[in-house]
């Protein structure tokens, strides 16, 4: 066939997929119909120049329906109506498992949802990232798609290989309302799933990881298991304290979450925020007592963490304007290794490697503040006072709110809750 067919239609030139002129008459058809051109989409039709309404594009297996579902127009709908006249198949798949109710859902097209339920779409189907429409719905924070499909008959579980969940989901998307409608609806609140290196996680994980507090709360409310462990034994405190949610850190810690927990390299929630720079987590594992010289499997500390991670970078490197620079800066690293020498860290701590932190501060040569920290922590003992101060923390278990409701002068209520001296809090 030449360029320009018997017909007078024009073929379009089209992405590589497409080469034949047949091929590429399909794709003028899928256009039409991602553009809502009902008109086009007829006369394509009565000219014969697609085989029929369910023709799949060559590699992604895509068909003009497809089209019509995901893409944003103001006669999406009237579109889905007519293929659907001409036939079109509502569970035929793309290259990626999607139908074309995976699809609607996905790009949050209620009005068309609704027509393809009423129409008989599978409402089960899952596509080769082991997600179903419910999965989806939850993922982009649609509450009344995720309402509808599963008043319409749609499973709160899936069997996945990976046993990721709607749940996760929404979890993850900090979607509290769709949290508490899946699991008003019976989904298992303590179910685990395969993330990265097949480690399972529960919803749990998940928040404390994300930051998301209230969905955090919400599932402690449902009797979460606080101290649950994935296949590291990463619990969820050790998820809050690496990404460095300090709000979750605390709710975890007050609600009952261990902060002695050892994941599979002998690191505790602490030794996690040191490692990652995360201050403020940091000192709510120590006002829940952890342990500030516990040793993991290489027999690091805390401060060696904080060095090693954070002390082996010239300061003169570090952007604080850059999101993505994950070193401490200079003033952020005395005041975090002041915090940890207060708390009792033994800067003459051997490693595996016969270093200390000491020897790591002086080997840098990079800051000499934190040097003269560690000298002035071995020369000079902490007060009684300060001991007592540590002591008073740990009672409170994180709680701050209730240093203003003891009675002690003020001039104390404030010494309590002061970290430390290049430190007043956050």
């Amino acid at each position: 066939m030449d360029d320009d067919n018997e017909d007078g239609w024009e073929v379009l030139t089209g992405p590589p997929q497409y080469t034949t002129n047949s091929e590429k008459h399909l794709h003028a058809f899928c256009m039409a119909a991602a553009l809502g051109d009902v008109a086009k989409l007829q006369q394509m039709l009565d000219a014969k120049l697609v085989r029929d309404v369910n023709s799949q594009s060559p590699q992604k297996r895509e068909t003009a329906m497809h089209y019509a579902c995901r893409n944003d127009n103001a006669n999406n709908l009237k579109t889905v109506e007519f293929l659907f006249g001409q036939g079109a198949d509502l569970d035929l798949k793309d290259f990626r498992g999607k139908h074309s109710l995976l699809l609607a859902v996905a790009h949050g097209h209620l009005h068309i949802v609704k027509f393809l339920i009423e129409n008989g779409a599978n409402l089960h189907i899952v596509d080769k990232y082991n997600r179903s429409c419910v999965h989806w719905a939850a993922m982009h924070k649609y509450f009344d798609i995720v309402k509808l499909l599963l008043e319409s008959g749609a499973r709160v579980h899936y069997d996945v290989c990976n046993n990721w969940q709607p749940l996760h989901e929404a979890v993850k998307g900090g979607s509290l309302e769709i949290v508490k409608f899946l699991i008003e609806n019976k989904a298992e609140i303590n179910v685990n799933a395969a993330g990265n290196k097949s480690k399972p996680y529960t919803p749990l994980h998940i928040a404390a990881r994300e930051g998301h507090t209230e969905c955090l709360n919400y599932l402690l409310d449902c009797k979460a298991e606080v101290n649950a462990v994935n296949q590291g034994k990463q619990t969820p405190l050790h998820e809050a304290a690496f990404r460095g949610s300090k709000d979750c850190c605390r709710d975890l810690i007050l609600r009952g979450a261990d902060p002695h927990a050892k994941n599979l390299q002998m690191r505790t929630p602490l030794l996690d925020a040191c490692n990652q720079g995360k201050l403020p987590c940091a000192i709510y594992c120590l006002d829940a007592g952890s342990f500030i010289n516990h040793k993991d499997r290489i027999n690091d500390t805390a401060l060696h963490h904080l060095l090693k991670n954070h002390g082996r970078f010239m300061f003169d490197d570090h952007d604080p304007m850059n999101p993505n620079d994950k070193k401490l800066g200079a003033e952020q690293l005395v005041a975090f290794a002041d915090v940890l020498l207060q708390y009792g860290a033994n800067p003459n701590a051997p490693n595996d490697e016969d270093e200390t932190p000491l020897t790591i501060a002086e080997t840098l040569q990079q800051n000499r503040e934190v040097v003269d920290l560690m000298y002035k922590a071995m020369e000079k003992p902490r007060t009684l006072l300060h001991l007592a101060k540590i002591a008073c923390r740990r009672i409170l278990r994180c709680d701050s709110k209730k240093v203003w409701t003891l009675p002690i002068p003020k001039t104390l209520q404030v010494y309590l809750i002061q970290n430390s001296s290049y430190y007043s809090g956050w």
